[in-house]
């Protein structure tokens, strides 16, 4: 999704594209500006949640390679959150 400076930058662990799309749908049409990333393995998460800087990880129910609990002790460990 485009950025601007006012948007809520929102991380995404989801593997599936439709449960994402529908999640950013739902955002889209409560109104919400935001943008999002979307990752699928641990790789991805150090590397976007250090350059995104999400105000707020979501974590959807459908992956295999990422676990939620090493995503949050990864952002506890560097002060990220």
């Amino acid at each position: 999704m485009p950025s601007n400076d006012n948007d809520i930058r929102i991380l995404i662990l989801e593997e599936l594209v439709s449960e994402m799309m529908i999640l950013q749908s739902i955002l889209s049409d409560a109104g919400i500006q935001f943008s999002s990333k979307n990752v699928k393995t641990e790789k991805e998460f150090i590397r976007i949640v250090n350059r995104f800087k999400p105000d707020v990880i979501i974590s959807g129910k459908h992956f295999s390679k990422l676990s939620f609990q090493d995503c949050l002790t990864f952002t506890r460990e560097q002060n990220l959150y």
